[in-house]
């Protein structure tokens, strides 16, 4: 009997201590729950509070093919104050609509150049299919080009922002008017010189006031061909360096070309008279002096002073004849 008993206890020991063990297992992975459950609820606070990021969109890769340059039909040269307002008014508004006409916008400072600023205007206003031209405020500048592009019979879209800007004898021309008062003036206004610049090239001879459109013989006084030779070569020198406007031939036309650019390479910028012991060096003397410059009657003077008149004329055609072939 006792022996059973003691049987009896042990189990009923085994039996406690495995309940026990479970209720701990139990326990146990009650805590591994609230412990993740608090967790997550820590983690949705925490992204209620912090802000969205944005999502990162990755770049689509640069295409390879080469964007093809806008053909225009011709230039229009336009005609305007360079100072605001009427810088914004180019770029925001007259650029875009004479683009939009299929012509290419140019303005007196798109050439930089070492020549005459007349000269650039003179030949942009020539080369221009249609000018734009804005009277606003009266600039000198504007009616002087305005002219010259009335007397060479070429088409002009005037605008305004008011008639009492326009002289009398222009206000007999069709004149694009706006106002500034008006919240879409500017749409208005690129709109009406778009359309007005289309119409134009549609019909270019209508376009022209019919007193400009007979063409008049210039009358300025016939220069000889030496001097337009030489004022070309002028032209010409200041635009390149002297040692560019020398090519490099060898016994040309009486002269050591090879000579007259080694010449070049040791004068000063302004050297002061002059003495020369070969032709080539009065060459490259004229040609240095041009290209920082000197006139070529200064570059002449210098030169009788020293070889006599008739010797001079003969390097200056050497320059002349070298520029033109330059």
């Amino acid at each position: 009997m006792v022996a059973k008993k003691k049987v009896a206890k042990k189990r009923v020991a085994k039996t406690a201590v495995a309940k026990t063990a479970v209720a701990k297992k139990r326990a146990a992975k009650t805590a591994v729950v609230k412990t993740a459950v608090a967790k997550t609820a820590v983690a949705k606070k925490r992204a209620a509070v912090r802000p969205a990021q944005p999502k990162v969109v990755p770049a689509k890769p640069k295409s390879t093919r080469k964007t093809k340059k806008k053909q225009y039909v011709g230039s229009c040269f336009i005609l305007m104050p360079f100072k605001e307002p009427f810088e914004m008014y180019y770029n925001v508004i007259i650029r875009p609509a004479v683009s939009a006409a299929n012509l290419d916008p140019l303005r007196g400072d798109s050439l930089f150049t070492p020549t005459p600023i007349m000269g650039d205007v003179w030949n942009m206003i020539q080369e221009a299919k249609v000018l734009v031209a804005e009277l606003t405020y009266k600039n000198a500048n504007v009616f002087y080009e305005l002219g010259l592009a009335h007397a060479l019979g070429k088409p002009v879209i005037l605008i305004s922002e008011t008639m009492e800007d326009v002289p009398f004898d222009l206000q007999q021309l069709r004149v694009i008017l706006y106002d500034k008062d008006d919240p879409t003036w500017g749409n208005k206004l690129k709109s009406a010189i778009t359309t007005a610049l289309e119409e134009t090239l549609a019909s270019s001879v209508e376009a022209v006031p019919a007193m400009f459109r007979k063409r008049v013989k210039s009358q300025a006084p016939e220069d000889s061909d030496m001097s337009l030779r030489l004022l070309q070569l002028e032209r010409r020198i200041a635009s390149l360096g002297p040692e560019d406007a020398v090519r490099k031939r060898r016994f040309e036309r009486g002269l050591d070309w090879e000579r007259v650019t080694r010449y070049i390479a040791q004068l000063p910028p302004h050297p002061e008279k002059p003495k020369f012991s070969r032709r080539e060096h009065a060459v490259a003397w004229a040609l240095n002096m041009l290209h920082h410059g000197a006139t070529v009657a200064d570059v002449r003077t210098g030169l009788r002073e020293q070889v006599g008149e008739r010797e001079a004329d003969t390097i200056m055609k050497h320059a002349a004849d070298e520029s033109a072939n330059a």
